[in-house]
């Protein structure tokens, strides 16, 4: 009886392992049908004469290949390899590109996918932007790292656009127009808050600063805003703006050095590139 279950559960190992190798994203069966999924990508795409928004997409790390009928695959690598993919269906929903996920789909670790985009023009340019990521890339805009000059990058752009020259502002939305600056706000601190260590990965924590600005609505702030130190900068550290009054603003400064010197009363603020 007992060498029954030893070879039942022997049987039960080999059975879930030879399942997870069919079933996992980095199987063989789905490289197979990443492959035949690539293949119909880029028979579709010669077809496509309107649409805007199909194509090869990448950010130097992450590369996504959609079209509105094959569906898509998207996978992210770091210099060791492969981080993750995924692949599925995709349908235009409004002005926004979802995606339907073949396999569970989770954002953690660096790990995961958006699952929904926005396509935006700029000039002859075409990003995907995930849509709770667009203050975001308002905030590069404003800040002078888009249009990037690079492959590599924050945002998912058709590679070979790093080469095109544009001028004005990209095509947005209306509600997120306001968010691109004519000109470069500046600021500086006039009072620092309470300070929270929150734990990395690594051996030390990050350190978010609660702050306030000596700008606001009047000045054209606006929340999720983003501003940079502009003097000798200890740690690197991110700028984002919460609360916003008339002449004033909360905004969250997190260092990713919990060692770094804090903030202080006076530090000088762009939400533009100043090097």
């Amino acid at each position: 009886m007992k060498k029954k279950l030893l070879i039942l559960f022997a049987l039960l190992i080999l059975s879930r392992v030879a399942y997870t190798q069919v079933t996992s994203r980095y199987s063989t069966l789905s490289e197979a049908r990443i492959d035949r999924l690539r293949e119909k990508i880029a028979s579709e795409l010669p077809t496509l004469k309107d649409d805007h928004w199909s194509g090869y997409y990448s950010t130097g790390y992450t590369a996504l290949d959609v079209a509105p009928k094959a569906g898509f695959v998207i996978e992210s690598t770091c210099d060791l390899g492969l981080l993750d993919r995924n692949f599925g269906s995709v349908s235009k929903r409004g002005t926004e590109i979802h995606l339907e996920f073949q396999f569970k789909n989770s954002e953690q670790s660096h790990r995961g996918f958006p699952t929904t985009f926005m396509p935006i023009k700029w000039g002859d340019r075409r990003y995907l932007i995930p849509s709770e990521n667009v203050v975001k890339f308002c905030n590069a805009v404003n800040y002078g790292s888009e249009p990037r000059d690079y492959l590599h990058g924050f945002f998912l752009f058709l590679p070979g656009d790093h080469e095109i020259k544009v001028k004005g502002f990209p095509d947005l939305p209306e509600k997120y127009r306001p968010y691109l600056l004519d000109q470069p706000i500046e600021a500086e601190i006039v009072k620092v808050g309470k300070s929270t260590l929150l734990p990395s990965r690594g051996d030390w924590n990050f350190r978010d600063t609660v702050v306030v600005l000596n700008v606001g609505k009047k000045h054209g702030v606006l929340e999720g805003m983003e501003f940079h130190v502009y003097q000798t900068i200890p740690a690197s550290c991110f700028i984002t703006v919460g609360k916003v009054a008339g002449d004033s603003c909360e905004a969250v400064i997190s260092q990713d050095d919990e060692e770094a010197p804090l903030p202080a009363v006076g530090w000088k603020l762009s939400t533009a590139s100043k090097y």
